[in-house]
This record gives C-alpha cells, structure tokens and sequence, in this order.
C-alpha cells in the first residue's frame, strides 16, 4: 500500500502556482500525488504553507487487488452533471422519489435515463457524474467486451435537451443488492426517516466491508454510506471483473480490497 494525496485548490494564487512549479508540480483544480514521489517533501510543506485541503488515500497494490475475491469499486474523479443540473430538477426526471429523504438522501431509486448535457467523449475511461456516487457509464465498445461477457446488463443515456438517446455511451445496469458485513463500523440515524447510513472514512485506507455473498460479478450494497445529505451505495465487483477491467486498461477508477 502507499498514501495518495488530493490537494485542492479553488482558485490559487500566483504565489501558490509559482511555489508550486518552483516544487516541480503543476497546480491543477485536485492535485494528486503520492508520498513516495520525490516531489513530495517540499510538496507537503506548500500544504502546510498555504493550508490548503489534502485529502489522503491509500493505494492497494497489485499483488493486493489481484489477491482478493470481491473489492470496491471507486472513481477516482467526476466528471459532468446529471441534467438538469441548475435547478436541481435532475432528481425527480431521474428517480423515484416516493421513498426518498431530502435530509440525508437515501432512498432514491432510478426510473428513467440519466439525462446529460453533451456527449461525452469516454474512449477506455469508466465514468462517474458529481453527485451520482454508485453509478458507472462507459462507451458501448468497452461494455461489450468487458462488461457483458461478465454478465452484466447496460441502460441507455439521453441528451437532456432533446431526449434523443447518445449512440456513444451506456450506464452500468447494478439491480443486484447485498449486505455488507457492516459490524463495528460507525453510523448515524436520520432524525427524519430513522434510516441509518455509515460513515464512509475507511474508503481512504480499506479494507471495505466484506459481503455477506457474491451473487453476480457487479453488485451494490443494501447500506448507505456518506454524510450530511450525501446517500450511496458501495459498488463492489468480482475479482474476475476487476482482472477484465485491468486488462483492458480502463481509468477513471480505482479499487480497494474487501476484507475476508
């Protein structure tokens, strides 16, 4: 394992950039970088400097992902917006929201496409949008030969303004729900629905609660997790999914091993 640092900049100075290029390091909206990288040292004192946020998370080895029967499945980014964004409207063109907390977002389940600004160009990355943090979409060449051999099923995507579904794009189809093995792990009950969601801290180092079965090679998990009115699901995979995914080379997301 090794620790990964997310840097975040809102909008840096002139100073921050020329401290930052005089490191070495391009300064980017995240900068990420890892602790074993030479440019780190004098990275660090730049966090402290400016006390900038640094969010830590530890990277599992090869050896680490290929060992383990089911693992988690995170973005390591997000990019776009379910539409229509501004006025927040994209949850009830999305979803079901009869049992759905405004206060703590969970209970939302999806009814029709997600709608998308413009099409976007995938090539071999797996997508996640803001604020949609258990769905996955990639273009339908890769889930052809990555996903569907595993079993998995897609969902179509549209353009928000005219409906028309995108030719270059599918969603991920998770329907299968699992316990996870959540014993010990902090939670918090919403004082308005009484529906408990943990807390989502070990994401940063693993392992990730461990499945109470494996029924299929792509699966969510029946808690929530997140804070304040953040609500998703886990998604975890196979091993066997996870060795597909790596030998097809697709980014956009990282693993973390579920304990045994």
């Amino acid at each position: 394992m090794r620790a990964i640092h997310h840097i975040m900049f809102r909008s840096p100075s002139e100073e921050q950039m020329a401290s930052f290029a005089e490191a070495g390091v391009e300064v980017r909206r995240v900068l990420t970088i890892a602790e074993d990288d030479p440019r780190w040292t004098k990275v660090a004192l730049l966090i402290e400097r400016f006390k900038l946020r640094d969010v830590v998370t530890t990277e599992h080895s090869d050896s680490d992902q290929d060992a383990a029967g089911v693992l988690t499945m995170l973005a390591t980014d997000q990019h776009g917006y379910p539409e229509p964004a501004m006025d927040g409207s994209y949850l009830p063109a999305t979803f079901d929201l009869a049992e759905h907390c405004r206060f703590c977002g969970i209970g939302r389940r999806q009814s029709a496409p997600f709608r998308l600004k413009k099409t976007p160009a995938l090539g071999k990355s797996i997508l996640q949008l803001n604020w949609i943090f258990d769905e996955y979409f990639v273009n339908p060449d890769t889930f052809k030969t990555v996903f569907r051999p595993s079993g998995v099923d897609c969902r179509p995507v549209v353009l928000n303004k005219t409906g028309a579904e995108i030719d270059s794009v599918v969603q991920l189809s998770i329907p299968q729900i699992i316990d996870l093995r959540t014993d010990g792990l902090a939670y918090k009950e919403c004082s308005h629905c009484g529906r408990r969601k943990y807390s989502h801290t070990f994401l940063r180092e693993g392992p990730c609660p461990a499945p109470t079965e494996i029924v299929a090679s792509i699966f969510k998990s029946n808690q929530y997790f997140g804070d304040g009115a953040r609500a998703f699901r886990l998604v975890l995979i196979s091993g066997l999914l996870h060795r597909g995914i790596k030998a097809a080379r697709l980014s956009g997301v990282r693993f973390i091993p579920c304990a045994e």
